[in-house]
Formats: C-alpha cells, sequence, structure tokens
C-alpha cells in the first residue's frame, strides 16, 4: 500500500491518496484511520464498492506530526478472500520551535564569493528511543549529517518554489542513526535557486525572495517512556563556513580539498567558529514535501578518454545525461587545481564547446567545477550543483584513468512504470530518448533543459505530460508543480512561460499557458486523482477569463506558436503555420476541456464554455478553412494536424482534409515539417485516419527533418531543434513516446485511472516484434505483436479492469466473426490474418 504513492513516508497532510495492489478481482474495500494509541477511535471509516484500488480522501481533523497515524486498506476479493494493510504514518508538522538561522558573512553577490556555510547542534541522548525525525527546509540546498552518517540518499534538498509564496520541508526518519550518549547534526548550505545571483536572461538574480542561505529544523526525539524533546536550529548552534569556496547553479563548484573542513561532517567543532544569526523567514507558507527526491540511480564510466594536451583530457561519457562527475583520486595525484568543464557537443577541432549552451549566462563561468587537489587518496564530487553533459574536459592532472571519474545521473527519482521492445531501432531509441530526457530535465521542476536553462518551461510539460504520466509514477511530482503554477498566477489569470518566475516571462500564449488545464486533467484521467482537478479549478476559470479577454476578432492573435520547426530561425515571423491557427485551436480546446471539467467537480459553467467553443470554432472554420476544398491557410502539416487533433473539421470533411494533409506530406517526401505543437497534433490525426503506414514512416525514416535522424547521428537525448541546434536535451518532442503505447500497442483510456481501456493496436507491416507493458494504478497491461503479413498479438489483463479488444483494421481472427471481444483478467492469444477483400 502506497501513501501519496510511497510505500512508507514519514509524515502526510490531511489530503491522502491511498492506493494498493490486488491480484484478484476486488468486490470492496474499506479504508479506515486512527491514532496509533487509539484504535477504538476512527477518525475515518469509509466503504467502496467495486475495483478501484485507490481513494482520494481529505480527513476532517488535522494530522499531528506528534502523533503516528494508522491507514489500513481492507481489501475483499469476490471468491469470499480478504486481505488488510497497513501503512503507519505521522502528520504535518505545524509547530516550529526552530528558527531560521543564516551564517553572519552573508551570501554570494556576482562581485563577492562567499564559501558555503555549515551549521552544528549537539545533544545528548539517555533515554530509550522510541522515534526520531528530523524536519527540516535548508534554502537553496542543503546535506545533513547524523553523527557523521548521510542517512538519505537525496541530493539537492530543497526542491525549487517561489519562495516567498510557498516553502518546502522534508521530513526524515533519523531514529537508526541516533544514540545513546553525544550526538550531533552537521547541515551544509548551498545557494542553490534561493541565492541565483549570477547574471542571466531570466533575471533570478533580481528575485524578490533572494537571501543569504538559511536553515529551519526541529529534531525531534520520541521516547519509549511517552516524552519527546526538540533540538531546533537557534544561536545556540555552531557555525562556520566550509571547503566549497564558491556554488552557483549554472556556474559550477569550487572546492579546496586543502581547507580543514574538507572532510565534513568529520571535522572538529573549533572549526565552527562563528555563531548564526535568526533571520526572517523566506515569507511563503512552509509546507511538507511530498514529491520523490533527488536521486543518482546510474553512474557511468568513461567510453574513451582522449589526452588534448598536456594535464588535460576529454571524457566522453557515451550518453546526453544531468548530474555531475566524481573524481576518485589515488594519493600522490598532484597539488595542482583541477578543473572539469561539461557539455554536450564537441567543436570541430574536437575539443569541448559550451557556446550553443552557455550564451544565457552573463557572469562567471559556465558548468564548471573545481577541485584543489591534496594529493591524499580522496573521492569528491559537488554537492550544490547539476549539469547538462555527455562531454568533459579535465584540466590539472598528469593523467586521468577509467577508474579516477564516474558520472553520476541524478534526477528526481519518477518511478518507472512501462518497457517497449521492438524489431525496429528507431522506435526503440524514441522510447529510450523521451525516457533519458524526461529524467534529465526533472529536478525538483520539469525543466526544459539541464544545461542552458533549467527552467521550468510550461510548454515542454504541456506537450510531453501523457508520456510523463505513461512512462513514469509523476503524479506527486507534477501535483507540487500545479502548486508552484498557482504560486505564479496573477489576480488578472496571466500566467508565466516558466514557473517558477521572478516575473520574467509573462503572457507567452495559450500553447504553453493552458497547462494550467491540461496538466490537472491528464492527471485526472491517467491517474483517476479527481481532487487535483478541484484543487486547480479556480485557476483554470481565472485563466480562462484572462485568455478570453485577449481574444481579438473572436481569435488568438498572441503568443508563441509552432516553435523550433525546420525553417525555425528564432524570428516569429519564419513560422510556416500561423500562430493564430494553433492558438485560436488550443483556446477552442481548453473550452471543450473546461466544460468537462466543470461536470467531473461538479461545478457550473459547462453551458458557458460550450456556448463558447462554438463561437470559436465558427470564428476559426470562417477565418482559415476554405470551404470549397477543405484546404487551411498556409497549407502546412502543422496547419491540418492542428484543425483535425482539434476537430474543427466536420464529420463528412475529414477525409478530404485527411487526404490535403497527406499531399502535404508527400510533397516534403513524407518527413516532419513541423515544430513542438505540429509534431504533438500529427500522429494521433494519421493514426486515427488510417494512415498508420504514414505515421510509422515519418517517426522512421533516417533524413533530416526526423527523430530516425537525430537517432543516426547518435543522439541519445531529444533535441530542442531538428538540425541539432541549442540544447541537445529537451524533452518538448517527446510526445511521441505516447503514441508507441496508445495508437501502435492500441492501450487507450475508456474509463479515468485505466478502470477501463480499449486495446485496439495499430498493424505495422514491417513492425514483426513489437511489445509493451504498462504498469497502472490498476495493473499493468502487456500487449505483444509478432508476425510478418499475418499477426499474433498476445495480452495480458490485470484483475480490475473493464478492457475491450478491438480487432485492428484489414484483419479478422481466425475462426472468429466478433470484431469486439470483451476481456477479463488473464492471458488471450489472438491470431489474426489478413481479411480478403
Amino acid at each position: 500500500m502506497k501513501v501519496n504513492g510511497v510505500d512508507s513516508p514519514v509524515c502526510t497532510t490531511q489530503q491522502v491518496r491511498l492506493s494498493w495492489d490486488f491480484e484478484e478481482k476486488q468486490l470492496s474495500s474499506q479504508i479506515k484511520i486512527w491514532k496509533e494509541e487509539r484504535p477504538e477511535e476512527l477518525l475515518f471509516n469509509q466503504s467502496n464498492k467495486g475495483e478501484q484500488l485507490w481513494q482520494d480522501l481529505e480527513i476532517d481533523s488535522p494530522l499531528e506530526s506528534h502523533s503516528r497515524y494508522v491507514f489500513q486498506v481492507e481489501k475483499h476479493g469476490v471468491e469470499g478472500s480478504s486481505v488488510s494493510e497497513k501503512a503507519v504514518v505521522r502528520g504535518n508538522h505545524h509547530e516550529w520551535q526552530g528558527k531560521w538561522i543564516s551564517h553572519p558573512q552573508g551570501g554570494t553577490s556576482q562581485t563577492e564569493q562567499k564559501p558555503a556555510p555549515m551549521f552544528r547542534k549537539k545533544f545528548a541522548i539517555d533515554k530509550l528511543v522510541k522515534d526520531a525525525v528530523l524536519y527540516i527546509s535548508g534554502l537553496g540546498f542543503y546535506e545533513f549529517r547524523i553523527n557523521n552518517e548521510k542517512t538519505t540518499d537525496s541530493y539537492l534538498n530543497q526542491a525549487f518554489t517561489q519562495y516567498d509564496k510557498t516553502t518546502l520541508y522534508d521530513a526524515w526518519s533519523i531514529k537508526e542513526n541516533i544514540k545513546q550518549g553525544e550526538n550531533k547534526i552537521d547541515i551544509l548550505l548551498g545557494n542553490g535557486w534561493y541565492n541565483s545571483f549570477a547574471k542571466d536572461a531570466w533575471d533570478f538574480d533580481t528575485a524578490a525572495w533572494r537571501k543569504p542561505p538559511k536553515v529551519l529544523f526541529d529534531l525531534v526525539i520520541y521516547y519509549q517512556d511517552g516524552s519527546q524533546e526538540c533540538y531546533s536550529s537557534d544561536t545556540d548552534c555552531l557555525a562556520g563556513t566550509s571547503a566549497i569556496q564558491f556554488d552557483g547553479l549554472r556556474n559550477g563548484e569550487y572546492v579546496d580539498g586543502t581547507h580543514p573542513a574538507f572532510l565534513w561532517p568529520e571535522i572538529e567543532s573549533n572549526l565552527f567558529a562563528d555563531s548564526p544569526v535568526i533571520v526572517d523567514p523566506p515569507g511563503g507558507e512552509i509546507i511538507l514535501n511530498q514529491m520523490p527526491p533527488i536521486r543518482c540511480n546510474s553512474k557511468l564510466a568513461p567510453v574513451t578518454i582522449k589526452k588534448l594536451w598536456d594535464n588535460r583530457f576529454l571524457i566522453d561519457f557515451g550518453r546526453n545525461i544531468s548530474g555531475w562527475c566524481e573524481l576518485r583520486l589515488p594519493e600522490g595525484s598532484g597539488k595542482s587545481e583541477i578543473t572539469i568543464r561539461y557539455g554536450e557537443r564537441l567543436s570541430e577541432e574536437g575539443i569541448l564547446n559550451q557556446r550553443e549552451i552557455a550564451k544565457f549566462l552573463y557572469s562567471g563561468d559556465f558548468q564548471t567545477d573545481k577541485f584543489q587537489n591534496n594529493n591524499h587518496k580522496v573521492n569528491w564530487h559537488p554537492y550544490f550543483v547539476y549539469h547538462g553533459f555527455q562531454y568533459v574536459e579535465v584540466e590539472g592532472l598528469e593523467n586521468i584513468t577509467e577508474e579516477m571519474i564516474r558520472a553520476y545521473f541524478i534526477h528526481t527519482d519518477l518511478e518507472p512504470l512501462t518497457k517497449v521492445k521492438t524489431n525496429n531501432s528507431t522506435l526503440n531509441w524514441i522510447q529510450d530518448a523521451a525516457v533519458a530526457s524526461t529524467l534529465g530535465n526533472y529536478h525538483g521542476i520539469p525543466t526544459d533543459c539541464p544545461q542552458r536553462e533549467k527552467n521550468g518551461w510550461t510548454g515542454d510539460v504541456n506537450l510531453s505530460c501523457e508520456q510523463m504520466l505513461r512512462n513514469f509514477d509523476s503524479e506527486q511530482a507534477f501535483k507540487k508543480w500545479i502548486y508552484d503554477i498557482q504560486d505564479a498566477q496573477r489576480i488578472s489569470g496571466e500566467l508565466p512561460g516558466i514557473v517558477p518566475t521572478t516575473g520574467w516571462g509573462y503572457s507567452v500564449g495559450p500553447a504553453w499557458d493552458t497547462v494550467i488545464i491540461e496538466l490537472p486533467y491528464q492527471i485526472y484521467r491517467h491517474k483517476g486523482n479527481r481532487l487535483i482537478l478541484k484543487e486547480a479549478f479556480p485557476n483554470m476559470k481565472r485563466y480562462m477569463a484572462y485568455l478570453i479577454n485577449r481574444m481579438e476578432n473572436g481569435l488568438i492573435q498572441y503568443g508563441l506558436g509552432d516553435w523550433c520547426a525546420p525553417n525555425y530561425s528564432g524570428n516569429e515571423a519564419d513560422f510556416k503555420c500561423p500562430n493564430e491557427i494553433t492558438g485560436t485551436a488550443i483556446l477552442y480546446g481548453a473550452c471543450k476541456k473546461m466544460a468537462e471539467i466543470c461536470e467531473i467537480v461538479e461545478e457550473t459553467g459547462a453551458e458557458k464554455y460550450n456556448r463558447l467553443a462554438s463561437e470559436v470554432r465558427r470564428n476559426f472554420r470562417e477565418k482559415f478553412i476554405d470551404l470549397s476544398d477543405l484546404k487551411i491557410l498556409s497549407e502546412t502539416q502543422t496547419a491540418y494536424a492542428t484543425a483535425l487533433y482539434f476537430e474543427l473539421f466536420e464529420e463528412d470533411e475529414i477525409e478530404q482534409a485527411i487526404q490535403n494533409l497527406v499531399a502535404v506530406i508527400n510533397t516534403n517526401n513524407n518527413r516532419i515539417d513541423c515544430g513542438i505543437l505540429g509534431t504533438k497534433y500529427l500522429f494521433p490525426v494519421l493514426f486515427e485516419n488510417k494512415q498508420e503506414e504514414l505515421a510509422f514512416q515519418l517517426l522512421t525514416q533516417p533524413e533530416y527533418p526526423g527523430y530516425g535522424y537525430w537517432h543516426s547521428l547518435g543522439a541519445t537525448t531529444m533535441w530542442e531543434h531538428w538540425k541539432g541546434f541549442h540544447s541537445r536535451n529537451h524533452h518538448m518532442f517527446s510526445s511521441v513516446s505516447e503514441y508507441l503505447f496508445k495508437y501502435i500497442a492500441g492501450i487507450k483510456l475508456t474509463e479515468v485511472g485505466y478502470r477501463g481501456v480499449e486495446i485496439n493496436p495499430s498493424i505495422i507491416e514491417s513492425l514483426t516484434q513489437f511489445s509493451v507493458e504498462q504498469t497502472t494504478i490498476q495493473g499493468t497491461y502487456k500487449v505483444s505483436i509478432q508476425g510478418q503479413k499475418n499477426k499474433k498479438i498476445t495480452l495480458s489483463i490485470p484483475s480490475n479492469v473493464n478492457a475491450v479488444f478491438k480487432v485492428p483494421r484489414g484483419y479478422q481472427i481466425s475462426n472468429e466473426v466478433k470484431q469486439e471481444i470483451d476481456l477479463s483478467e488473464g492471458e488471450y492469444i489472438f491470431e489474426l490474418e489478413r481479411k480478403l477483400l
């Protein structure tokens, strides 16, 4: 059983999502909640009939952090079986005893570097400990140790928020690290996003929240005799400056290995020569962090090491990742300063080229770590930065071997839910690259790229959230980011293009802004979470009022359009598809979704939004579609795909509109001629309108522009531009991963949370082996397609779902007349043969 997506979280808020597995058919479930010491007093008791394997609930009474609560799910099977699962969780930490403290030195600026501050608190334990929890918020990033031990495997805590609106805290179980007698907690702080001092294109150095690093903590010991003690951040803590001489999120980290504090936390207390100062809170509400932490799930050895010249080496790790390098230096490796520069491409001369990704940072080095070697055996990596890279240049060593360096791939630890295996190398590459780009761009927020910007661009998520919800257990991470979007929204309803933001980037247009509607809606569809829709509904309404107010002549004529189309030069006028086509269609889609959401959350407004949708649809058709031949203004792939995707053609017009689209594609030698919007819309339109072979060709052909082109060039992630300009780790083109499951495997939602699916595969003749697995909140689906002209389809259906298999177009099941077959739990094999004409 999971509580808010975690097997055994330390704490929870009053809003709880419970989910569980059940291998047999579930008849009903019963959820009970009580205080651990008062099992006879139920705080929550609810019975549910049916097969649903999750429940969202809001508990009336506040849950206290000083109490433990038992969450129990009793599952009753149709055969009379009964199974119960429990989780014991603390409530939310409200009554803080600690104060926000900082180091008296102040913080790093563009003109003055300050070392990272460190703090220590000692405490003594003389009673038997039942439990111990550290509640902590460290801004911008923090590391902590209990009695010199790292108690978590996480990095880059605290997750980025708009700190003057919302600040997160973490709750860590530390009982196993507490001992009888003397104990200590050591804390190290980095600048992170909180003190983003470097001059950049997005004005983070001017953020209203920007201050020197600070920390708040309560370390609570719960004794077996029922008493408790709290050791908190206050002026009784010790303070000092660490061996980290400089850390800037986009710049890098500089560490002095000869500094007496280098062996932190195993250092003497005399190195804490300063007294902390009490400082103001960040200004926002402090709430429990319930998203997954950042972890390292893979370490890469060098693929090649090339000596460039004396003391300088180029290392290729073979994959484009986010993270940093760890040096593993042997005794006697020297006392020089070692510099590590990170990047994702090489110059024509074969040396590291940062030019494309460094251009928006205006002060200091870019993606550069430095380590002053101490000539001793040491393992070192930075604490408070991450970089986007495949290649590194290491300068300052006479020699470097494979054993002396590793690349750590670090990212928000999103649990993978899918597997794909095919006989087509480009389809395999698409899935691998989509997954790698998504993970490499999640560090507390979903970013556009892990090197140049690290910004939470809303349009990128708007396009790729469906594949992210299929491929990963991303619900809690997205839920946190929706709160960030709510914090960033202005009273007028206006939204920025990046979230969080300092105030930069508002009014980028509906292709980006409608993420406030699309993301909660898709979470509801894929995960069944109705509460998240209800919470975001006021923000959706406010945004729609703003967007409607921006209409001109019944159309949307502002904002970004089909970004990074093949002809893109940086000038909006170069977009082949006019922005008003995509913007107006997206407004229509938003109106239709809002009408549906009103019904789901039982709010008024559906009629209003449907009426507006009809008006926008009429305006779109009058302005952009020539009804005599159903050609569309600009005659581009994106224009046709947009109009068809949003159902702006009438039913009896679709066949001709598809023919027009196919003709445009054929004219372009059957290659993609779309940017991020057109690519998102094009493939569903083709798959749903009997053009699966053409869709497959567009997906896999190896020439520019296309995914096969990236694959042929050795890319391991998706790029920002078809030509490879700018960033080479972007997830905004990754929506096609969703289509491997939805269209080729044919797993389509018919009920929220995958309680109901229709499996209607697309048969591609050359795809002789294709299999997927998708784990949902209701269980795991498997689809396998094998064979040449005739196909064998193997299905695995979980217990608690309603599934229908639809025989693919042009095929029939041997000795079977039915074209639709209801499926219950189990394995199925269907032998398909071509229909005779």
